[in-house]
Order: C-alpha cells, then sequence, then structure tokens
C-alpha cells in the first residue's frame, strides 16, 4: 500500500508543471493581451485601455513637473527654538533713579508746552534732492509763555531728543504728537519732523540719507541757546531703529536712546519672522504660511531695491544708554532675539546700560487694542516710564529699578536668519508670472474679439462657425478653463483676506475664524488635480485624432484593396478624410486654443512656484 502511494507521489510530480512555467506561461499571455490592446483599431482608433494607459502616463509627467517645481521653489526654514522666553523679574514697570541731585525732578506734565514750526532743508546723498521739511519744536515753558531755560538736576541748559519715524510716511504733524508733548512737559525740547522720503517710497527708503537728514534735526537743537549739546537723544520706532544706529555711530553726543518696538535685525530677516508669526496667528494654511520662504528669498538687488538686506546691527550704533520697549500683542517683532542681540551689540562696546520693559497689552506701537480706531491711548505708565528714563538718564543718576521689568518676554518661532538672495529663483518668479499675465489678456482679448464676431455673424445672418471646433474640444475648454480661473480667483481672494487680515492684526485687532484662508488651500488643489486630468484625456483626444489621421493617411497612398475598402466603409469621402481638422476647422479656434492652454499652464505653474502641489 505505502509503495503504491509512493508511485502515486512520484507521477504526479512528473506530471504537474513547474512553477517558472506557470510564471512564463501568464506573462506570456500578459503580454499577447498587453500588445492587441494596444495596438490601434482598422480605422486607427485607440482602445479603451490604450486610452487610460497614455491618459495615466501623461497625467503622472505633468503631475511630475508640477510636483518638481513646487519642490524646487521651496525654502527649508528651521523655526527652532520655539517658544522662547525670557523672565521678567518684576511686573512693575515703573522707572525710578537715586536721585542725588537734592532736587525733585520734573515728570510728565510738570510744564506747560509750546508749539513752534519751522523748515529745515534735508539732501539726499549723491542725488542732491532736496525736501523742504517741516518740523514741530515743543519746549517747555511757565506759565507766561516764557522758554524754561533751567530745569531741577542740571546746571545749565534743557536736554532734548529728536523723534525718528517708523514705516510709513509720517509727517511732522501726524507723528508723536502725544509722547512729543510728554517729554517736553518734562522739561526737554523735542523736534518732530516730517520723514525724510525725498524721491523714495517704502522699499527703496534712503536709510544712510535719513540718519544725516536727522542729524540735521539734533543740530538744530543744539543751535538753540536753551539746550544743553551734549544732552540731546533719540526716540526712535520700529522701522526707524534701522536708521538709528548710524546716527549714534556717526554723531559721538548722542546722550540716550529710547527704542520703541525695535525691529534690530535686516529688513529681509525681520520681515521674514513677522509675516511668518502673523500667519501662523491668523490660522492661515501651512501652504499660505509657506509663501514666507519664497518671498524673502527674492533677489530683490536685480530690480535696484537693495534696503532688504540692508546692516543695522552696528555695535558703535548702540554705545548710549538705552531704553527698550515692547508691546505683548506686537505681533511685528522678534522679541527675545531683539533683546538678546541688542544686550549683545551692546555688551560688545561695553555698554551695560540697557533697560527694558515689556507690557502686558500693548501693539506693535504701544497702544490699546485696534490702532486703526481714533485716538487709541497708550498701554498704561509708559508714557509716565519712559519720560522717567529720560529724565533719570540724562542727569546721570544711578538707576535703582530693575533692568528687566513687565511681563515676560515671548517669541513663538526663530528669526529666520538663514533667508538669502536667490537670483535665479527670482528670474523664475518674475518669467512665470509675467508669461501668466500675458497669455491671459491674450486669451481674453481673442476671446472678446471671438464674441464680437459670432454677434456679427448673427447681424449678417451669415451661417458660419467662430471657432470651428471638433467634437468636444469646445465644451471641455470651456470646462477646463473655468475650474482653473475659478481656482486662480479662489487663490487670489484667500491672499487677498490674509493680507487683510495681517493689517488688521499689526494695528491690534483680534484674528477671527481662519475661514477661507485655510479651507481654500484644499479646494485649490483639488481644483489643480481635476484640471490636469481633464488635460490629460484632452492630450488622448489629441494623440488618438493625430494617429487616426496618419492611419487614413498611410491608408491612401497604399492604395491597397483593403484600404480602399476601409476608406469606402468609413463615415466620410475621401475629399473629407483629407480635409477633416484634428482640433478645429476654423484657424482662429486653434490659435484661442493653443493661448488659452498655455495661460492654463502657466497658471499651474504659477501654482507649482507658491507650492500648491506639494500634497
Amino acid at each position: 500500500m505505502k509503495r503504491k502511494n509512493n508511485n502515486n507521489r512520484r507521477n504526479q510530480s512528473v506530471h504537474s508543471p513547474k512553477i517558472s512555467d506557470v510564471l512564463s506561461s501568464r506573462y506570456e499571455k500578459a503580454r499577447r493581451w498587453f500588445i492587441a490592446q494596444m495596438r490601434d483599431n482598422t480605422d486607427g482608433t485607440w482602445k479603451l485601455f490604450k486610452r487610460l494607459l497614455v491618459a495615466i502616463v501623461i497625467f503622472a509627467i505633468l503631475m511630475g513637473v508640477f510636483v518638481g517645481v513646487s519642490r524646487m521653489t521651496s525654502m527649508q526654514w528651521d523655526k527652532e527654538p520655539t517658544n522662547q522666553t525670557i523672565r521678567s523679574t518684576s511686573g512693575d514697570t515703573s522707572i525710578t533713579f537715586n536721585n542725588t541731585t537734592g532736587q525733585t525732578l520734573p515728570r510728565r506734565g510738570t510744564y506747560k508746552v509750546k508749539e513752534i514750526r519751522d523748515v529745515i532743508d534735508i539732501v539726499q546723498d549723491g542725488t542732491g534732492k532736496v525736501q523742504h521739511d517741516n518740523i514741530i519744536l515743543r519746549i517747555p515753558v511757565d506759565s507766561n509763555g516764557n522758554v524754561i531755560s533751567h530745569v531741577a538736576g542740571l546746571e545749565s541748559g534743557i536736554p532734548a531728543a529728536v523723534f525718528i519715524h517708523g514705516a510709513g510716511t509720517g509727517n511732522a504733524d501726524d507723528s508723536f504728537n502725544d509722547v512729543g508733548t510728554d517729554l517736553a512737559s518734562a522739561g526737554f525740547a523735542t523736534i518732530v519732523m516730517d520723514k525724510p522720503r525725498w524721491d523714495t517710497w517704502d522699499a527703496t527708503r534712503d536709510y544712510p540719507s535719513s540718519a544725516k537728514a536727522y542729524e540735521k534735526a539734533i543740530q538744530y537743537l543744539r543751535s538753540l541757546s536753551y539746550v544743553d549739546d551734549d544732552k540731546v537723544g533719540i526716540f526712535t520706532t520700529s522701522e526707524g531703529t534701522w536708521i538709528s544706529p548710524y546716527v549714534i555711530r556717526d554723531d559721538k553726543r548722542i546722550a540716550f536712546e529710547i527704542m520703541m518696538s525695535p525691529m534690530v535685525f535686516s529688513p529681509r530677516h525681520s520681515l521674514g519672522f513677522s509675516v511668518a508669526q502673523i500667519f501662523a496667528i491668523t490660522g492661515a494654511n501651512p501652504g499660505y504660511q509657506a509663501f514666507v520662504q519664497r518671498l524673502f528669498s527674492m533677489d530683490t538687488a536685480a530690480f535696484s531695491i537693495t534696503n532688504i538686506d540692508f546692516e543695522s546691527q552696528i555695535p558703535q550704533g548702540y554705545d548710549v544708554p538705552i531704553l527698550v520697549a515692547y508691546g505683548a500683542k506686537d505681533v511685528l517683532t522678534a522679541q527675545v532675539s531683539g533683546v538678546q542681540r541688542i544686550l549683545e551689540l551692546a555688551h560688545s562696546v561695553n555698554n551695560s546700560d540697557v533697560t527694558i520693559r515689556t507690557y502686558p497689552i500693548g501693539n506693535h506701537v504701544l497702544r490699546l487694542g485696534d490702532q486703526t480706531q481714533a485716538k487709541t491711548l497708550y498701554v498704561d505708565h509708559y508714557e509716565y516710564d519712559f519720560v522717567d528714563w529720560a529724565v533719570g538718564v540724562s542727569r546721570g543718576l544711578e538707576q535703582t529699578s530693575s533692568k528687566i521689568s513687565g511681563s515676560d518676554v515671548y517669541q513663538a518661532i526663530a528669526v529666520p536668519e538663514n533667508l538669502s538672495a536667490h537670483r535665479p529663483l527670482t528670474m523664475y518668479f518674475v518669467a512665470i508670472h509675467v508669461l501668466m499675465l500675458v497669455w491671459l489678456l491674450a486669451s481674453l482679448l481673442i476671446g472678446v474679439y471671438a464674441v464680437g464676431k459670432k454677434i456679427y455673424y448673427r447681424l449678417t445672418h451669415q451661417k458660419r462657425r467662430v471657432f470651428g471646433f471638433v467634437g468636444r474640444y469646445q465644451r471641455t475648454l470651456v470646462r477646463v478653463s473655468a475650474v482653473t480661473y475659478m481656482a486662480l480667483v479662489l487663490f487670489l481672494a484667500g491672499v487677498g483676506q490674509l493680507v487683510w487680515r495681517v493689517v488688521n492684526l499689526i494695528w491690534g485687532a483680534a484674528p477671527p475664524a481662519p475661514g477661507m484662508i485655510y479651507w481654500s488651500w484644499y479646494a485649490i488643489q483639488t481644483a489643480c488635480i481635476f484640471v490636469i486630468v481633464t488635460w490629460s484625456f484632452v492630450a488622448v483626444t489629441l494623440l488618438e485624432s493625430i494617429s487616426v489621421r496618419a492611419a487614413r493617411t498611410k491608408s491612401k497612398k497604399a492604395g491597397t484593396k483593403k484600404e480602399e475598402t476601409l476608406t469606402r466603409n468609413s463615415t466620410m469621402s475621401k475629399n473629407s478624410a483629407k480635409l477633416q481638422p484634428i482640433l478645429a476647422s476654423e484657424r482662429l479656434g486653434i490659435i484661442y486654443f493653443n493661448i488659452t492652454t498655455e495661460a492654463l499652464f502657466f497658471v499651474l505653474l504659477v501654482f507649482a512656484y507658491w507650492g500648491l502641489f506639494i500634497y
């Protein structure tokens, strides 16, 4: 019995096919099926499998191109360390000194203030352009309106200060009115001037020439008989803290500096940090947040705009007693990194006289709430604090209050100091955006012309076609154009809403729910996939039409009986087969299709540049 079973096993093993033979047979069947499916029909048309396969290949190629562009235009940014904090030693922001003068020192509101208006001419280096600059001089006066030329704690003359503007186009009349009066009411002569602008705008500000313009205002103060020449300081805010180091470096007699919301780092790194932090606070989609790296890697020097890399961290510009004031709601400044860098620069020139104050509910201009509202007040005690500090420092007194106090200094992410200019990326950015606009405009103009032509045919009762598209090309073009343009409009609307919220947040408004600036990113990404899928099948249809045309041309040339039979059985005659268009019967239709296709392609390239193909 066992012998019989063994024989059966031997017979089975002899007759059972090998695994390799089975696999080889299956492979051969699959290969033959694949070849059969890829073979064109007798009339040149494609089988369904071939259409799908070619569409998949085209889709993969297009997606690969756009994903590659998105990857290549992305910039790495290490946001570590995150959530940095400097602990304050006290919540009390008041500033006190050891008063050894034996006199009661003036404070905010001690004196009445008189305003004197004048004009000085400031000249821009290099161009020689002159700006007739309005200035407002504020001085302390007694009850009779006479200038007070002697104040407690100083042997002769009174101290003074010049106010240096932040961003914008501030004039003497609408800048520093309150703080200029505050300091004057404590016995200082103060000057607020029109911001030095000449023919520049925000991106082309001439900071070195501006420093010399403010120096001219300082000299104006020193020319006054009642001002102590060695007691003139500066009050600077935001963008002005890129200018003030040059003033201090070039004028060794500057007595002190009050820095309100200093930017400290170069414009590229300061603004890159600001925008990134604001995007995160507003709840923008991470895709929109990645704009920062691309935007602040622009090589603006290629367009003669060099301010973005302006060097403001000059150690010699920190060699005076400094008061730094930040608002905890300030979304523009890197406060931890800023404090650290100011201390580093000051200590590098052996200056340890740096006082830090942070106010818990102050915004970028140390005001309460939304700065867009009229007459927004400064945060509590700030006006007293900076005046008391200036009074004590101008008299050379020893400070007895804490150097760092107020609310804790907080910073969410690191300053992107690794961001630098990329010339090739900038040129590519300009090229695709310009080409997109050109092709979109050309497509629009042809579309308008076609509509006019269609109306003309109707009015003249001519039964002529404007585009003459074959098959479904017209409907497909309309559908894919509509989706692409809707995605573009949604993209622009999302960016616009984001910019609007950034502006409101800068001025202290509370951020609302993210809404469109979050979900629109995913909607646009979905639309992009739909567009590419549609274009893949359009490309397949075009390739198939070309294949059919080639097959019929070959059939006609060969002149065989079989090919003649194929031609007779077709739905068109020889003449119609010869004249049958692939895309459109009218030249305008072919031109419009090509231009619109290229316009939509550049729209997708722009989307890819901004990272919309990173899924």
